[in-house]
């Protein structure tokens, strides 16, 4: 039975006139999981989040949604996860200004121009987990995030990891054009209900079993 390891997404909104756009990117057609796909940058939870120092942290009640239904407090951290994978795989920076102390060595280049991580633009809105069967199982946590808090140049990936391939700014009503995951595009679909009522919501979806609508949840405080 594969592992489940906990992980998680950023969706970036830019908008142009009365248009948004999101921030998507090509895997390689070689990768283990979704090989050719189209996703928004995101990863892994790794140990080291969880030692990160903050520029400001996240809201109470987004920190609670993150930890129902899992094994710990440090779930919390995932915001940490999604802004360093943003930053590997963009080059991009979701940071404002601040003092720190005890940068880990990986992140000294983040931290240049006094930035540090800022987790409170970030909006917890879908979760989901990759169902059994698969060779790579994931617990996803799917965030969004106004592009203007971005530090630098939207337009700049010249220091991306090369993980994600194209990327590109794509309108998010056209984005089912491009080749997705079935459960991007539940995602985005439940992000665009969420942007049609003002950007609030009473509930996060949860399918803990893939895209099977059987297995959905509803989390909320």
């Amino acid at each position: 039975m594969s592992e489940i390891k906990d992980a998680a997404t950023i969706v970036l909104i830019r908008n142009y006139g009365s248009k948004a756009f999101v921030l998507m990117g090509k895997r390689s057609e070689t990768a283990t999981f979704m090989p050719s796909k189209y996703v928004f940058p995101g990863g892994v939870w790794e140990k080291q989040d969880n030692f990160v120092p903050l520029s400001q942290d996240m809201s109470e009640k987004q920190k609670q949604l993150l930890m129902i239904k899992t094994g710990g407090a440090w779930n919390a951290n995932l915001g940490v996860t999604v802004i360093r994978e943003l930053w590997e795989e963009t080059g991009l920076r979701l940071s404002s200004t601040g003092k720190f102390e005890n940068v880990p060595t990986s992140w000294e280049e983040f931290f240049f121009d006094n930035q540090g991580p800022d987790l409170s633009k970030l909006n917890f809105f879908f979760r989901a987990i990759t169902p059994p069967g698969r060779p790579r199982r994931f617990d996803t946590r799917f965030f969004f995030c106004n592009a203007r808090n971005i530090f630098g140049d939207l337009e700049k990936f010249h220091k991306a990891s090369g993980e994600l391939n194209d990327l590109q700014w794509i309108e998010i009503a056209k984005a089912g054009t491009l080749d997705l995951p079935k459960i991007t595009i539940i995602a985005i679909n439940r992000l665009l209900a969420v942007m049609a009522e003002g950007f609030k919501y009473q509930f996060i979806p949860f399918y803990s079993g893939g895209s099977d609508d059987f297995h959905i949840k509803k989390l909320m405080i």
